[in-house]
């Protein structure tokens, strides 16, 4: 019996399509098995008078008084087996979809709409910043989590009822290539690759994701954009070196939280502060800039290498000034042999210390290992300096009360650590000298500014800026800049093609990532820093920038005599040697700007005129 129930419940519990075969199964044997009756006892009903009696208790056919009770039994059964049934398998049905709808279960088919990949804190901050309200345009989330609860928090939180009402949230993997294509990934204008909070292997799935739609998009004739979301830092680097091609549909724009949030605080400004207090840094400046990181998390290293892109400013060539970047963190001796082995070619080239303090009888004594390049390989305008120590020593402290004393210093305090609820404590407590001389203080928070702000409306603490918050992960400037990086590639192209007619023209798509993300940056310094500098210096900054790029992708500064001979092979064999070299990531144009080929100068030279009439269009 309790067999026959579990077949019962399981039938009304599965699809609609089946309980509607079901319940014409049904009909058919009662049809069948009361016109076999009727035929073998010659009451001469036809199928559709049974069809009739079956389905319509209550109505008999005209077929006279001595097959009356034969009408009522086919009625009577009709009206438990069929009717009781119907309505059942209706309200059944209707209760399915509504459940399956609210669990994110149905499947509609989308042409042209935007499609979210997972529900992460930044997913409410994109959908507002990415999607047109004045669209028509549906917009699909598909997430593993809880798809009613999800439906729920965007709908309370979307203001725009325009993008409420296209709002579709399912349930399904974006690592699964059915759910992609039941969401029909391979039709869609946008993707954007979010993943899920707290996913430890989020980078991960979120390159399989990228590999599946890579595989969906192969034959379709419009492009589709995708936007791809890391977290670390590494992942980031391998996107970069990129070699790959990517099929021509697919129009791929790789994106890093941190980093995003560093370009934000140092590039876009967006109320922070500029690292340069000076409008228009010029070669007679005294000051130099110093960026202090309490904190060796990814969100650190991503402002550590995103001033190392942009802080350069003439005074290195006329003073001899570099911009510092001190990192301080308990564990630094470890962050430290990280950072020299991942990037050895910068740090063989660049002025770094290590300051650390040990216990010794005399009580505790400052251990300083310094590090200065060989002369012919002093040609970087950044130093670096690693402290392992926490920020609340007394030691460290003293520092930096001393650096924000420092009338040649433009100090900005960066606290970062991964524990973001200690981080506002840490930059209140910083000495008294930060506060009473308003230095900078940018404070990371991982999820909301709430508690940041309000701190803010003390007089004191006014100089606390918080950043790095995921629910307001949208850079309202990306696209300007992305825009300005593609304008730039484009004028190269022409002059390329205008001194070469040979040479094949590429467009932004064709590029591989690592020149795509050179344009970016390329256009990040040009208009953050470069536009507001004296133009006799735009050449030489540029390639300081440039040698920096190359420096944190990996590439090798070649030695001096390797430099000259490949400098003297004619122009042919010249390109040869160096595509040669370049999967080896050498590159012979990692010297001093005055030691270049007038045509390597050439090259810095024209793309700073190129920047200088450019006239980008912007975008919100």
């Amino acid at each position: 019996m309790n067999h026959f129930i579990y077949r019962i419940d399981r039938l009304l519990s599965q699809g609609q399509g089946r309980q509607i075969l079901y319940m014409a199964i049904v009909v058919t044997v009662l049809v069948g098995l009361f016109w076999g009756i009727s035929a073998a006892f010659g009451l001469s009903f036809t199928i559709g008078q049974i069809i009739q009696l079956i389905l319509a208790p209550g109505e008999f056919v005209n077929h006279g008084e001595d097959y009356l009770a034969y009408q009522v039994i086919v009625n009577l059964i009709g009206l438990v087996l069929v009717s009781s049934l119907l309505i059942s398998l209706l309200s059944n049905i209707v209760e399915n979809r509504a459940t399956a709808f609210s669990r994110g279960l149905l499947r509609y088919r989308f042409h042209d709409h935007v499609l979210f990949l997972g529900a992460d804190e930044m997913l409410l901050d994109t959908i507002v910043g990415q999607c047109d309200p004045h669209s028509r345009q549906p917009i699909v989330v598909l997430t593993e989590n809880d798809a009613e609860e999800e439906r729920k928090r965007l709908m309370a939180q979307l203001q725009d009822v325009s993008l409420r009402r296209r709002l579709i949230v399912l349930y399904g993997h974006r690592t699964q290539r059915e759910q992609l294509i039941s969401v029909d990934a391979q039709r869609a204008q946008r993707i954007f690759i979010i993943g899920e909070p707290n996913e430890e292997d989020h980078d991960s799935k979120n390159i399989l994701s990228l590999s599946l739609i890579k595989d969906l998009v192969q034959e379709n004739t419009t492009p589709v954009e995708c936007y791809f979301l890391c977290n670390h830092l590494s992942t980031l680097r391998i996107m970069q070196l990129q070699t790959e091609p990517l099929p021509a549909p697919l129009h791929l724009t790789v994106m890093n939280m941190p980093e995003s949030w560093a370009q934000r605080v140092l590039i876009n400004g967006e109320g922070y502060p500029s690292i340069n207090r000076h409008e228009n840094p010029s070669a007679d400046d005294k000051e130099y800039v110093h960026l202090v990181l309490l904190g060796a998390s990814q969100m650190a290293y991503a402002l550590a290498f995103t001033a190392a892109h942009v802080a350069h400013y003439p005074n290195y060539f006329t003073q001899g000034l570099r911009t510092r970047i001190t990192i301080v963190d308990p564990n630094m001796d470890i962050h430290s042999d990280f950072l020299r082995s991942h990037y050895a070619s910068l740090f063989r080239l660049s002025h770094y210390t290590h300051l650390r303090w040990e216990q010794t009888p005399k009580g505790r004594q400052a251990v300083k290992e310094t590090h200065v390049p060989e002369p012919d390989n002093d040609f970087l305008d950044i130093e670096w300096q690693f402290i392992t120590a926490r920020p609340e020593t007394p030691e460290v402290r003293e520092l930096i009360a001393q650096w924000s004393k420092d009338e040649q210093q433009m100090l900005t305090v960066a606290v970062c650590t991964d524990e973001t609820r200690t981080n506002l404590a840490t930059a209140l407590y910083l000495p008294d000298s930060v506060m009473s001389r308003q230095i900078p203080v940018l404070v990371y928070q991982s999820t909301n500014a709430a508690l940041a702000e309000w701190t803010k409306g003390f007089t004191r603490f006014k100089n606390i800026y918080p950043f790095g918050m995921r629910e307001d992960c949208y850079d309202k400037t990306f696209r300007s800049r992305l825009e300005w990086a593609k304008q730039a590639n484009e004028a190269y192209e022409n002059n390329a093609v205008r001194l070469n007619p040979q040479r094949k023209r590429k467009h932004w798509h064709d590029l591989k990532l690592t020149l795509q993300f050179s344009n970016l940056y390329s256009a990040n310094y040009y208009h953050s820093v470069l536009r507001h500098i004296d133009p006799q210096y735009h050449a030489r900054l540029e390639h300081q920038r440039w040698m920096t790029e190359r420096l944190l992708l990996g590439y090798k500064a070649m030695d001096k005599a390797e430099r000259i001979r490949i400098e003297h092979l004619p122009e042919a064999e010249k390109w040869k040697e160096m595509e040669r070299l370049d999967p080896y990531f050498e590159h012979p144009n990692i010297q001093p700007f005055e030691e270049l080929t007038e045509e390597s100068v050439r090259k810095d030279e024209v793309m700073v005129q190129l920047w200088n009439n450019s006239t980008p269009t912007t975008h919100s």
